[in-house]
């Protein structure tokens, strides 16, 4: 459980890296894609963060666990044996709060981080929409290097966490590693969308202008519905 939950706060840095690179390059370059992507970042982030939290939860309760079992095997007599353990699960106080976490917290954050992209994929589209686009572009090249970059280390670290997800006790590793997911994907499709617009092809862009709030959208209905 602690290897999880390093694992979930690295994931957690990177996050907390892309986000700002990622929206500040969008107001270098111009590119309303890398805007949308940014607060697709910006929901991965909250997601690792749950998650670490969740897996240092799960180590505190598997600490106590063996506290508690190293207690029950040191007693000496069925008494004593019975009021230990009485008095020990009254002080499963992590066990209890892992409990608490999982099956009231869990649930609640899912809405609210659906409701968060449902919610940004249609400001986004509207936006679109509207044409509050910058039409003006600059240092594409330098974005596309960029984009390229996060693209990569996402896509790298996605194929770890979905690796370690499939474990069945690190399974709920594989919703952060689904959004990396998501990320490397669209960065390296907007990427590619700013090399071919230095060249003057500008339908990439255009497209993954569109494709990006609507995938957010999608991806919010998708969380909801499960």
């Amino acid at each position: 459980e602690k290897k999880a939950a390093v694992v979930c706060l690295i994931a957690l840095i990177l996050s907390i890296i892309f986000f700002p690179a990622c929206f500040i390059l969008s107001r270098v370059t111009g590119v309303f894609a890398l805007f949308a992507l940014s607060w697709q970042i910006l929901a991965a982030m909250v997601v690792w963060a749950v998650l670490a939290v969740q897996f240092y939860q799960r180590s505190l309760a598997e600490q106590e666990k063996f506290d508690i079992a190293q207690l029950a095997q040191s007693s000496q007599s069925d008494t004593i044996f019975e009021a230990q353990k009485r008095q020990s699960e009254y002080f499963a106080v992590a066990q209890n709060r892992l409990r608490i976490f999982e099956k009231w917290f869990l649930p609640i954050f899912s809405i609210l981080i659906a409701a968060y992209q449902i919610l940004m994929g249609g400001l986004l589209i509207r936006r679109t929409i509207n044409g509050q686009i910058d039409q003006e572009m600059n240092s594409l090249l330098l974005g596309a290097v960029l984009s390229s970059a996060i693209a990569f280390m996402s896509f790298l670290f996605s194929l770890y966490a979905n690796g370690l997800s499939s474990q069945e006790k690190w399974r709920p590793i594989r919703a952060g590693a689904g959004f990396f997911l998501v990320t490397a994907i669209l960065s390296f499709a907007i990427a590619a969308g700013m090399a071919f617009a230095q060249f003057k092809v500008q339908i990439v862009l255009t497209v993954m202008n569109w494709a990006v709030p609507i995938i957010l959208l999608l991806v919010g209905c998708e969380i909801l519905l499960n």
